[in-house]
């Protein structure tokens, strides 16, 4: 995956591809020569792809997902449908990141606001 392209790169082989989430992912970088980065996938590269893909994923410039001010926790970005016509293929392959994560154990730098996380498991405030 080429890091400076690394979320498109990400949805081409991940979406595209049909990528199991239950199997293993061999993660291998590519830099800005186009020459494959030195470093074994012992776990290490995984958690890196998954730390720099979700931080560009929950950044909320990049409109996807927005921020409360009280508490900075993350939820869905309403506007996200007027921002980019295939927004449900984005939270499909965004909903396969974050289950990733959580089935190896790599924990995320992002915390969702409860009324999100309530409305995750069909409960209401």
């Amino acid at each position: 995956m080429r890091r400076e392209f690394l979320l498109e790169d990400a949805i081409e082989k991940i979406v595209g591809g049909n990528v199991n989430p239950r199997k293993q992912w061999q993660i291998v970088f590519i830099d800005e020569n186009y020459q494959v980065e030195d470093g074994v996938d012992g776990g290490g590269l995984f958690k890196e792809f998954i730390t720099l893909l979700t931080s560009t994923i929950f950044n909320p410039n990049f409109s996807f997902f927005s921020e409360t001010t009280h508490d900075r926790t993350s939820y869905p970005n309403v506007l996200s449908a007027v921002n980019d016509p295939d927004f449900r293929k984005l939270f499909y392959f965004f909903g396969i990141i974050v289950g990733k994560a959580l089935y190896e154990g790599v924990l995320l730098k992002v915390r969702f606001a409860k009324f999100f996380l309530l409305r995750l498991i069909s409960k209401s405030n």
